[in-house]
């Protein structure tokens, strides 16, 4: 009997011994969901980032308007500009156009251009007339232009100076574009050449008188 159990033990030990295998945890490559492949970067995309600024915490938003920047379509002011009702004068004014009007020894009168009629109006008050005169024209399209050009240039000036002096001569400028007016007097402001502080008023007074002619 000690002998058989010696013999069992030796074969026993000569047999291997067998494991069972372990449960792995993690999950084979064959169960693992594909990996989505993903584009290498062009080098053109790669150098326009690289390009690109870092943002601004204070830079505004892209396509939002700057602070105090005006509403899109506003009209910028012009300076020196009066509401047309207060330019506190009896003078039949056009919608959009200008009035001169000029007073001296000799009488008064008045040269129209309505910029909406297109029409050069010319009234004359003169000593030594029984009635005043009157004269209504069409005007070219472009000599109205140039003279609302003129006129609005007077308008947005500054002045760098005084204007000429003269004795017994007054010229009164109104320039009006619908509800918004300028004005304008001097003694005169016509500067018959001479140095003047206004000289984009002076010229278009000067054009004035050449157009009524």
């Amino acid at each position: 009997m000690g002998r058989i159990l010696a013999l069992v033990s030796l074969v026993l030990a000569a047999c291997p011994q067998q494991t069972a295998p372990q449960e792995r945890s993690e999950r084979t490559p064959r169960d693992a969901a594909p990996a989505t492949p993903t584009a290498p970067a062009t080098p053109t995309a790669t150098a326009a980032a690289a390009a690109l600024p870092p943002p601004s915490p204070s830079a505004p938003a892209v396509g939002a308007p700057a602070v105090g920047a005006p509403a899109v379509g506003a009209p910028a002011r012009r300076p020196h500009t009066v509401p047309r009702a207060d330019l506190g004068t009896g003078e039949k004014l056009p919608r959009h156009g200008i009035v001169l009007h000029t007073f001296g020894m000799a009488g008064e009168s008045t040269i129209t251009i309505d910029a909406d009629a297109g029409t050069l109006r010319t009234w004359a008050s003169l000593m030594g007339k029984p009635r005043p005169r009157v004269r209504t024209r069409k005007l070219p399209a472009a000599a109205i232009a140039r003279l609302v050009a003129l006129a609005t240039a007077a308008w947005i000036e500054e002045p760098t100076g005084p204007m000429a002096v003269a004795t017994d001569i007054r010229e009164d400028l109104y320039v009006v574009d619908g509800d918004d007016g300028f004005f304008l007097q001097g003694h005169p402001i016509d500067a018959f050449h001479a140095p003047t502080g206004r000289p984009a008023a002076a010229r278009a007074v000067e054009a004035l008188y050449r157009a009524a002619r």
